[in-house]
C-alpha cells in the first residue's frame, strides 16, 4: 500500500491534477456560500442583476437571448421573461456529453430534464444567438469562468465565439484570479449583484 500512496503523491504533482484540485477547492467553498443564502437574499440579488441586464446595450439590441433556469441558489433571471417579453428566450439542455438549446415558450411547456433541471419541450434550436447569459461558480478579472466541472458550458460556448456573452453571479463569486486550463472559456462582460 505504501507504493500506492507514493504513486498518488507523484500524480498530485502533475499540473492537470493540481489544477483540478485547485478548482474543486474553490468550487466547494463558493457553492457552500451560495447554499446558505436566504430566499430573500437571492431575490434581492437577482433583482439587482436583472436591472443591470435590462440597462445593458447588448441586451437591449439582442433579439435571441439564451439564459438558464436557476437551480441550487443561482441568480434568478426569469423576471426577464416578463420585463422584456419582446425577445426570444432559449434555455440550455444537458445531454450526456454536450449541451443544446430549446426555445422557452412558457412554464406550461417545461419538463424535468437531466439532473432534474426544468427545460423546454420541443425541438433543439440550431440557429444563431445574439446574447448568452452565462451562470458560473466564479469569474475573474480576465472574464474566465469556473463552472461545476463537467465542461458543458465551455464546449457549448466554443461554438458561439462571435456571440456576446455576459457572466452573471453574486458579488462574492468575483475573484481577481481563478484557476484555469486551456479549455476554459472567457465571457465578454460580467454583471454581479451589488449586495452579496
Amino acid at each position: 500500500m505504501v507504493w500506492l500512496d507514493y504513486l498518488h503523491q507523484l500524480l498530485d504533482l502533475l499540473p492537470s491534477r493540481k489544477l483540478k484540485r485547485e478548482k474543486q477547492k474553490l468550487r466547494n467553498y463558493l457553492l457552500q456560500k451560495r447554499r446558505i443564502l436566504t430566499e430573500e437574499e437571492i431575490a434581492v440579488c437577482s433583482k439587482e442583476v436583472v436591472e443591470q441586464i435590462l440597462a445593458d446595450p447588448n441586451f437591449e439590441s439582442a433579439k435571441r437571448v439564451m439564459l438558464y433556469y436557476p437551480v441550487k441558489h443561482e441568480i434568478d433571471l426569469r423576471a426577464l421573461f416578463t420585463l422584456a417579453p419582446e425577445k426570444e428566450y432559449y434555455l440550455p439542455i444537458a445531454h450526456t456529453t454536450r449541451m443544446s438549446v430549446k426555445r422557452y415558450t412558457g412554464e406550461d411547456n417545461m419538463h424535468k430534464g437531466k439532473y432534474h433541471i426544468p427545460e423546454p419541450l420541443g425541438d433543439d434550436y440550431r440557429g444563431d444567438l445574439d446574447l448568452i447569459l452565462v451562470p458560473g461558480v466564479a469569474f475573474d478579472k480576465e472574464h474566465y469562468r469556473l463552472g461545476r466541472g463537467a465542461g458543458y458550458y465551455d464546449r457549448f460556448l466554443e461554438k458561439f465565439k462571435n456571440t456576446w456573452k455576459i457572466g452573471v453571479g453574486y458579488a462574492f463569486q468575483y475573484k481577481s484570479r481563478i484557476p484555469k486550463g486551456k479549455h476554459d472559456m472567457q465571457v465578454n462582460h460580467l454583471i454581479f449583484s451589488k449586495t452579496k
